[in-house]
C-alpha cells in the first residue's frame, strides 16, 4: 500500500524535495522516454498547467517517491479543453467545478509491475479516493486507449466524448469516468486494498472552490464516504 500526500499551493512548502522529483521524473517519462516533447535545458518537465489551481497526488512507498497524479477541475484551463478539444467532439468538453482532469500519471520505472495490484492500481485507487472526498463527481481527459480494458476491469462507468485519434503515434481519446463509492470499491477489490492511502498535512485547498483551510483530515481513515469542507 502507498502512502498518497496531497499537494497544493495551500501545503506545497512542506513537498519541496518530493515536487521537484515529481518534475525531474516527468522528464524523463515524457521526454526523454516517451518523446512528447523536446528536452529541457533544467531536466524539469512543467507545462502551463502547472499552476496553484493543480492538486498533485504524490505518492510514497517505505519513504520512496513511487508515482504522481495531476488533477485539476474543468472549471479551469485543461489540457483536454486548450490543447486538445477535438478529441471530445461528440460529447463535448466538462466544464464544471465538480469534474476534474486527470492528466500526468506516471509510476517510476523500478517499480512497475504487471497486472492489476501493482503501484499503478493503487495510485488509481487513491485518485478515486480523493475525487470521492473532495465531492467530484467525473474525472477523466485524453488518455492512451489502452487503458480502457483496465478502467472495465475496476468496474467504472466511461464515457467517450469523441473518437480515438492518434496523437503524436499514440492511439488516444478523451473519455470521462464517474466517481462514486462503488467505484472506488470497485478497483481497491481489483488491486487488493481495503484502507485509506490517501496523507493529508498542513492546510488543505478544496478542490471544487479552492477554499483554503486549516483542519486537514487526519491520515488512516476508512476514506469510505468521508468528505472534505467545500
Amino acid at each position: 500500500m502507498l502512502q498518497v500526500h496531497v499537494v497544493t499551493a495551500a501545503n506545497r512548502a512542506r513537498y519541496g524535495a518530493e515536487m521537484e522529483e515529481v518534475f525531474r521524473w516527468r522528464h524523463r517519462i515524457y521526454v526523454e522516454e516517451k518523446r512528447w516533447m523536446e528536452a529541457r535545458p533544467d531536466g524539469r518537465e512543467m507545462d502551463q498547467f502547472d499552476t496553484d489551481e493543480a492538486t498533485y497526488l504524490v505518492a510514497l512507498r517505505g519513504g520512496d517517491f513511487v508515482a504522481s497524479s495531476r488533477l485539476r477541475s474543468f472549471s479551469q484551463a485543461t489540457l483536454l479543453a486548450e490543447v486538445f478539444p477535438f478529441l471530445a467532439a461528440v460529447r463535448g468538453l466538462p466544464s464544471l467545478p465538480e469534474e476534474a482532469e486527470w492528466t500526468r500519471m506516471f509510476v517510476v520505472p523500478g517499480v512497475r509491475e504487471r497486472g492489476h495490484k501493482g503501484v499503478a492500481a493503487a495510485m488509481c485507487c487513491a485518485v478515486m479516493e480523493y475525487c470521492l472526498e473532495e465531492g467530484v463527481t467525473r474525472i477523466g481527459g485524453i488518455q492512451e486507449t489502452y487503458w480502457l480494458p483496465r478502467w472495465m476491469d475496476y468496474g467504472w462507468r466511461v464515457e467517450p466524448l469523441g473518437l480515438p485519434q492518434d496523437i503524436e503515434g499514440t492511439s488516444c481519446l478523451a473519455a470521462m469516468f464517474e466517481v462514486s463509492q462503488e467505484a472506488l470499491e470497485g478497483v481497491r477489490r481489483s488491486a487488493g486494498i481495503s484502507a485509506s492511502q490517501i496523507v493529508r498535512l498542513g492546510p488543505q485547498r478544496a478542490f471544487r472552490t479552492g477554499r483554503i483551510y486549516e483542519q486537514p483530515i487526519q491520515p488512516g481513515g476508512s476514506g469510505l464516504g468521508r468528505q472534505v469542507p467545500g
